[in-house]
């Protein structure tokens, strides 16, 4: 099971520099605050995803795993379908990262 989303998580890292310079038309600094914002998703995430788990079947965090990033992939597309000014932008690509390392946490409580 975590063959799966690994294989879901792993095709945006690679990419992420074309997502950037492609579709956003952004200079290279925003895949680092990408990063960054995913770090900080991942270090909150290590610190609440435990106490999730412990009280849940580990078989319904995995599909709620593989939802929530469902539902961050496609919230990924919206920057191209809505024009957003470029504050906006970064602020929405920051939050949506966060999630992104959040919910990636969840990959490994299999």
């Amino acid at each position: 099971m975590a063959f799966i989303i690994n294989l879901c998580i792993t095709p945006f890292y690679i990419l992420q520099v074309v997502y950037v310079k492609d579709i956003l038309n952004q200079n290279t600094i925003y895949i680092s605050y990408m990063e960054i914002s995913s770090l900080f998703g991942i270090i909150v995430g290590s610190y609440i995803v435990p106490k999730i788990v412990k009280n849940n079947k580990k078989l319904n965090i995995i599909f709620l795993s593989i939802i929530f990033l469902s539902i961050t992939y496609a919230l990924y597309s919206l920057p191209k379908i809505l024009d957003f000014i470029n504050n906006i932008l970064f602020i929405y690509i920051i939050l949506i990262s966060f999630f992104f390392g959040f919910w990636g946490l969840f990959r490994q409580f299999h």
